[in-house]
């Protein structure tokens, strides 16, 4: 037996009460810390076998213990001084997870660890609760110089409120710095939908009106509801699993929360909840992979309950991990390179197979005909954004020198370059990582340019094509093409969006990039039929 599979074993009988310790003689004890340490479980494993730590391994689990124990007191404190004062100020808000979902489900704050303050408010709220922690010592911030990698010392403050993304759930962190390179600093993140699976703020609304209220270290909490719990516990599940590395916490908290409230929760109502928010699959899918981890019966009720419910298709995003096709078990022990591996290869392979439908018909470049621009002829893409409306369309063209993308840019996108940019990525079929020869348009210094990571090209915007819209031209080397794609006939996956600086280093994108997974569901392709042309070598 591998050791990894043993570390899983003694923790699922900690979890289930008991104690193995003719499994404990022979454990490695330093690698069993690090692998606990990753799945965010120390205290609920330290509280079990604590006793039966070697004396030479003692002081690292308990110095990891302790400190977590610190920092729960402190995000204890800082619960209750926020909750206090949105209430005050009539903010209608929930905690979840964290330390209401820790007392609901082991009735204590210290056997689950924190990592920072999640808050739910309806999007209208957002605003003033802002307000309120910048008021009361919390610093809007992101990371320097990667706004999403925040260090202790290396952070960017915000002048206002700034969402990670256009379409994001929540704002960049709100932290409280310690005092001293002793103390513990506080993230608090509030959100306005539940990751990207429930967005609609009347269904926000909802989960914030089925609140509870939970003793905190004596102060009564608001948080959701049993119903709304296990499903907020079974979405961030799914979302870690999909688009994150899962972790042994999220199944060990549906575990026990199922376990716990099996006889108090209204199923009723849950099922009636899970057809209302459209997420009947993630929940199922969370649920299966609680039930292979824990094989228990009140897990698989629920499954069979749910699989009495009418599936919902449409927002799903259940085939990237159908094609994962690896058990929940071998997820838990990946790490992040494999991880990475992996997921490259599916959508490499979803991408370029016959289950993208635009791969089955691709859009054929027309060959450019001297002297002949095909300005009229119908574009590749269009893509408009979601905030402001700005368009554009594309149609590419080649001839035995170039590839060309002519762009028609509305006016207004146009003018307001540089602030906005055009970016457009272009993707090869090689499996083993995502290569992306990636390319923006803007205006630098009165200048209309593309530009890569590496080189900048001046572009002259060309005659009007109908009133309020301007053309602009980019060539790309075909001999590049060629020589990346290795073929006569290149298919190459395309992505086009709108890019908006928000603020220094942050900006948002205004339609889908290549890291959203909607566009892997049926990337556009391109197909270049490069046979017999006599390629200059540019």
């Amino acid at each position: 037996m591998r050791p990894k599979d043993t570390f899983l074993e003694i923790i699922i009988e900690i979890t289930k009460g008991t104690v193995p310790k003719e499994k404990l003689f022979l454990l490695d004890w330093v690698d069993f810390f690090y692998f606990v340490k990753r799945q965010k479980i120390t205290p609920l494993v330290f509280n079990g076998i604590s006793h039966l730590i070697p004396d030479d391994c003692k002081t690292l689990w308990e110095d990891e213990y302790n400190k977590i124990i610190r920092k729960i007191d402190v995000l204890c404190e800082n619960v209750k001084n926020i909750s206090r004062l949105f209430e005050q100020n009539n903010v209608p808000s929930i905690i979840i997870k964290g330390m209401p979902l820790s007392v609901m489900i082991y009735g204590s704050e210290y056997d689950r660890a924190s990592g920072d303050i999640d808050i739910l408010l309806e999007e209208q709220y957002i605003p003033v609760a802002s307000s309120i922690l910048t008021n009361n010592s919390y610093v809007h911030a992101c990371g320097r110089p990667d706004p999403y990698v925040i260090n202790n010392s290396e952070i960017e403050l915000l002048p206002f409120p700034i969402y990670k993304q256009h379409n994001n759930h929540e704002l960049f962190e709100f932290i409280k710095i310690g005092e001293d390179s002793s103390s513990i600093d506080v993230f608090v993140e509030l959100g306005r939908y539940l990751h990207s699976t429930i967005k609609d703020q009347k269904f926000i609304k909802s989960f914030i009106d089925s609140k509870m209220s939970v003793n905190i270290s004596g102060t009564l909490i608001n948080t959701t509801n049993l119903e709304h719990t296990l499903i907020y516990l079974c979405e961030n599940a799914y979302t870690d699993s999909l688009l994150n590395s899962p972790r042994l916490k999220d199944f060990v908290d549906i575990f026990y929360f199922i376990r716990k409230y099996e006889t108090k929760i209204n199923y009723n109502e849950f099922s009636r909840l899970l057809k209302q928010y459209n997420i009947v699959d993630k929940v199922g899918l969370a649920l299966q992979y609680t039930y292979d981890i824990f094989n228990d019966k009140s897990v698989l009720m629920l499954i069979g309950l749910l699989k009495s419910l009418p599936l919902q298709v449409g927002e799903s995003r259940y085939w990237l991990i159908d094609e994962q096709k690896e058990a929940i078990l071998s997820l838990l022990f990946e790490s992040s390179s494999e991880r990475s591996e992996r997921q490259v290869r599916i959508l490499k392979d979803r991408c370029f197979s016959s289950r993208n439908e635009n791969f089955c018909a691709p859009f054929i470049v027309p060959q450019k005909e001297d002297g002949k621009e095909p300005w009229n002829e119908s574009p590749f893409l269009e893509v408009v954004d979601g905030k402001y409306g700005f368009a554009f369309s594309i149609l590419p063209t080649f001839d035995n020198e170039f590839l060309y993308f002519l762009f028609k840019v509305e006016e207004k996108l146009f003018h307001n370059l540089g602030k906005f940019e055009v970016k457009f990525s272009l993707i090869d079929n090689t499996p083993e990582k995502i290569t992306l020869i990636d390319y923006w348009i803007t205006s630098d210094n009165g200048e209309i340019v593309y530009r890569n990571e590496s080189e900048r090209y001046v572009i002259e915007p060309m005659n009007h094509c109908g009133e309020g819209f301007v053309l602009l031209k980019i060539n790309l080397p075909l001999i590049m093409i060629g020589h990346r794609y290795g073929s006569n006939i290149a298919k190459i996956a395309f992505c086009a969006t709108i890019v908006e600086q928000i603020y220094g280093p942050i900006t948002h994108t205004l339609a889908l990039d290549t890291w959203d997974i909607e566009f892997w569901e049926s990337p556009p392709i391109l197909e270049v039929n490069i046979v017999d042309l006599p390629l200059i070598n540019y």
